[in-house]
């Protein structure tokens, strides 16, 4: 009857403690990243707290740092996780386009339309711990490390004599003939992301596999990440 009587009073306090927390506006972060085991920790250590709090003894001050130690241990895990990480992504958005470059915990991103792809950007960050998000403008080559992007959209042209490319993207329906485009580049991957009408993609898959060269669509595929 006593473990009830305990148990019933942690959670009404816990909840108590919940709901004062939920109220306060200065406790309000927005964009923060929390991995399910960094969550997992916190939930541990509010509830050491609320038992510390309700019965005051000095051994559960050992729980309260091992929590603490484990939350320590595991945030630098994932920092360091993220710094190391060097990727280049094409996202999938309806009717825009958003690429970015993911390097030392920084994400340098391009889109077409910010409103548009806020919404994805938010949960990027929230997904890994970023240090800075950054808006650049991208020309239609992109060269980093052993990635050669082309880019062509509606405007751009894409005949480079000097430029051999091991990735093509497709944007805002380009008025290009694919079967001329593989016979004058080889790409290991012929991206089309969501700024692109349905009636293009079923054309330009079917002359990829002609061409034997692999053909992603982020409507089907989701986001694409290359690592660099």
């Amino acid at each position: 009857m006593i473990v009830v009587n305990v148990f019933e009073e942690t959670v009404r306090l816990l909840n108590k403690s919940v709901g004062w927390v939920a109220q306060q506006e200065a406790f309000l972060f927005e964009g923060m990243f929390h991995s399910i085991t960094t969550t997992l920790l916190l939930y541990c250590l509010l509830v050491c707290l609320v038992l510390w709090g309700y019965r005051k003894k000095l051994l559960m001050l050992i729980p309260i740092g091992l929590t603490l130690a484990g939350l320590f241990f595991n945030l630098t895990h994932e920092r360091k996780i993220t710094s190391s990480e060097n990727s280049f992504w094409v996202f999938h958005r309806y009717n825009a386009s958003l690429i970015g470059h993911l390097k030392n915990s920084y994400f340098y991103y391009c889109s077409s339309d910010s409103e548009t792809t806020h919404s994805l950007l938010t949960d990027f960050s929230n997904s890994r711990p970023l240090t800075k998000m950054i808006p650049v403008e991208l020309s239609n080559i992109y060269i980093q490390d052993d990635l050669r992007l082309l880019i062509i959209d509606s405007d751009a042209p894409f005949d480079l004599p000097d430029f051999d490319p091991n990735y093509i993207l497709l944007r805002a329906n380009p008025k290009v003939n694919i079967e001329r485009l593989l016979n004058r580049y080889k790409p290991a991957k012929l991206i089309a992301d969501g700024s692109n009408g349905q009636w293009n993609l079923a054309l330009w898959e079917k002359t990829c596999t002609e061409q034997g060269v692999e053909f992603y669509n982020t409507r089907e595929k989701g986001a694409l990440r290359i690592s660099l």
